[in-house]
């Protein structure tokens, strides 16, 4: 995973800025090969948890930490229960070019925030809507986005693409 260091705050839409759910996060190697994204506290220090609001902060103070200590990766959007937003990953979607090799229609048919993921190989897009039922059953069994973030999990975000 490549650590680009750079957040393109022009692209994330205000409404999303104005919420307290950020937190810094690190890329962690795991044994799989596959890093994790670890959200961190960018208020106090330590892991932030997606079910304490007290180890989130503002977008402006994620911000501000992840830019001045360059161990972070990047900045993630905290998604709740009652959030107006869901989170839609789309995995492995683009080629070493950033060209789509499946995904592209997912896409263009959504009108919402989309950025290029942090491993530069995939998508993730937040959509102001409810993650329905079936989501979770089509993800499982392999069709649709890798991932609906929805209620207590973490986006981590790069938008610098």
């Amino acid at each position: 995973m490549e650590n680009r260091r750079v957040v393109a705050v022009a692209n994330i839409p205000c409404s999303l800025r104005e919420r307290p759910q950020w937190v810094c996060w690190k890329s962690i190697p795991m044994p799989n090969g596959k890093p994790a994204k670890v959200p961190f506290n960018a208020s106090k220090g330590g892991r932030a948890k997606p079910n304490d609001p007290k180890t989130w902060t503002t977008f402006d103070k994620a911000l501000h930490t992840f830019k001045r200590n360059t161990s972070y990766t990047g900045i993630g959007y905290v998604f709740l229960e009652d959030d107006p937003y869901t989170g839609i990953d789309l995995d492995d979607c683009l080629d070493e070019q950033g060209e789509f090799i499946w995904g592209r229609d997912i896409v263009d048919c959504i009108d919402t925030y989309c950025e290029v993921s942090p491993s530069g190989t995939g998508v993730k897009m937040i959509i102001e809507g409810i993650k329905p039922a079936w989501a979770t059953e089509c993800v499982s069994k392999g069709h649709g986005p890798d991932g609906i973030e929805k209620a207590k999990s973490t986006i981590g975000l790069a938008s610098s693409r």
